[in-house]
């Protein structure tokens, strides 16, 4: 070997294994994390083929399952971690036991201006408007605002820690908002086997999901939650982390939801249609010694909510769950109208921009008051 290519070989190895940090300084990331779960083959028919979003779904269906592509990432990841300690990413963290963390909601709240109390204000104005119509905000808290012991060193919750105060100062004791950080805080056991999130993935389990539905039911008919008939589901599905995956590591994780075991409730799930989407819709029938909250609910929401779904529905005698991203303006309207009570569930890194979006949108504003005040 000649004493030229004796220098450059070691140079080109250590640029290649550091080049996934070279690129996050100058604002390259290849392997930028996504909190989703690995993309589905869409349908495949006439009117599909006819959308331009099928060619797109087809494209991140191959690219989630590249062989190649996982196994570079994978090996990257490896060596990265093993150099630094940290995983090739912006927008992710890897915690002291070696749980990923997403970093937006440590960064997005300092960067998008936020008006909580103009939220407080406008969901108050709409249930006065609505003649008592009761409108409730969850704040789905992320991992890194719960498991803070687990972060590295280098994350920083300063931004973290502000907004979350603003929204509690907003709100106050007695209005809309229903504040989970302390109650997950205060459940938090590095003993149980069961986390309130999960190691490789953002949401969380079936422990925090019944916290939430702990939490929402004792603000709505204090009393009526019962721990023990609201309890893990017995069927559970094996699924790599949803922010593992796009480092390449096949961590896979048990998913298990709740179910509810209220004596002599019986409730059905259906799919109906709402404009140009179906929404899903749970009756409950039940026994006098078994009270529903009685009235239509209707529950806006993100990925957090479908682990804690049918437990929350079985204490409700008629629930529609909607996505945030299919509640267009026309079909959300009418849902809200049809109402009579109201949760809106967003997850802590994602409120300041689909909530400010949605709810303080002027335009959306000006129909919903003018719904609401007939």
């Amino acid at each position: 070997m000649r004493r030229s290519e004796l220098v450059l070989t070691p140079l080109l190895v250590a640029l290649l294994l550091l080049s996934p940090w070279i690129g996050r300084l100058v604002g390259i990331d290849p392997f930028r994390v996504e909190p989703t779960e690995p993309e589905a083959l869409p349908t495949l028919g006439v009117d599909e083929l006819a959308d331009a979003g099928t060619f797109t779904q087809i494209d991140e269906y191959l690219d989630d399952r590249m062989a190649l592509r996982g196994q570079v990432a994978a090996e990257t990841s490896n060596v990265f971690i093993a150099a630094t300690g940290d995983v090739p990413v912006s927008n992710a963290l890897r915690g002291r036991d070696g749980s990923l963390f997403l970093t937006e909601g440590l960064t997005n709240p300092c960067r998008i201006w936020f008006d909580a109390d103009k939220l407080a204000d406008r969901l108050d104005r709409w249930s006065t408007l609505g003649k008592g119509r009761e409108i409730l905000l969850v704040v789905a808290p992320d991992k890194s605002s719960i498991q803070v012991d687990d972060l590295p060193a280098r994350a920083r919750r300063d931004c973290q820690a502000e907004r979350e105060q603003e929204m509690l100062a907003a709100f106050g004791d007695d209005r809309a908002l229903i504040p989970l950080w302390d109650p997950l805080r205060n459940s938090v056991d590095p003993s149980q086997q069961y986390r309130l999130y999960y190691k490789y993935d953002s949401h969380w389990t079936f422990r925090g999901a019944q916290i939430m539905v702990r939490e929402v039911i004792d603000r709505v008919a204090p009393g009526q939650f019962d721990r023990a008939k609201v309890i893990r589901a017995s069927n559970r599905k094996r699924t790599r982390g949803a922010i593992a995956r796009r480092l390449g590591w096949d961590e896979v994780e048990s998913r298990n939801r709740l179910t509810c075991e209220r004596d002599g409730t019986n409730t059905v799930r259906r799919k109906e249609p709402s404009g140009s989407r179906d929404v899903t819709v749970f009756r409950s029938v039940s026994a006098a010694d078994e009270p529903l909250i009685a009235g239509r609910t209707l529950v806006v929401h993100d990925s957090m909510m479908p682990a804690g779904q049918q437990p929350l529905a079985c204490h409700f005698a008629h629930t529609t769950f909607v996505e945030w991203d299919h509640f267009d303006s026309s079909a959300g309207i009418e849902l809200m109208t049809k109402a009579d009570r109201i949760i809106f569930e967003s997850v802590e890194r994602s409120i300041h921009i689909r909530s400010v979006n949605r709810l303080l949108d002027p335009a959306f504003d000006a129909v919903v008051t003018a719904e609401l005040s007939n």
